[in-house]
């Protein structure tokens, strides 16, 4: 018996992939992204983002000197991953690869940095840190990376349930 048969019978049937809807909006309602990015001996490197998914895209920021920028600055292939669920019943998430960018138009880094500090307004509370960590670390420049996702992996197991 050709056990290839057996699993394209199986595994379509197990594995519930959200719509391209489903995936939009579950990643522009999501709040920390895991982005890996590749260094320079060819090893990932993954690290949760605050990020926006704009037109399409995702967007983050991150201090110009940061490990994440200086990988994308030698190599723009990344990959994310954003779930959610605490049962194996409530899991969902979508994954993706794509190419990553920094942003030099200064109209649109300004425009999309806005939307990325409103959107996460209530978690940052700056004021709370100690004010010289406040000086040092509002006056560092910031890269905004746009990533242009090429393909993406979704499940969402509360499909399952009827």
């Amino acid at each position: 018996m050709n056990n290839n048969n057996i699993t394209n019978k199986i595994l379509p049937s197990l594995y519930i992939k959200m719509s391209e809807d489903e995936q939009r909006s579950f990643l522009e309602e999501g709040r920390i992204l895991v982005i890996s990015t590749i260094n320079d001996e060819g090893w990932p490197h993954s690290t949760p983002v605050w990020y926006i998914f704009h037109e399409g895209e995702i967007y983050f920021r991150a201090q110009s000197y940061k490990k994440k920028i200086r990988n994308i600055s030698s190599n723009q292939k990344v990959s994310g991953c954003l779930d959610l669920g605490e049962s194996y019943k409530d899991l969902r998430g979508v994954s993706f690869i794509g190419v990553a960018n920094i942003v030099k138009d200064l109209d649109v880094k300004k425009r999309l940095e806005q939307i990325l500090i409103d959107k996460y307004s209530k978690q940052r509370q700056t004021h709370m840190m100690p004010s010289n960590w406040r000086q040092k670390h509002e006056s560092e420049r910031r890269d905004l990376v746009r990533v242009t996702i090429k393909k993406t992996m979704s499940w969402d197991n509360r499909k399952w349930i009827k």
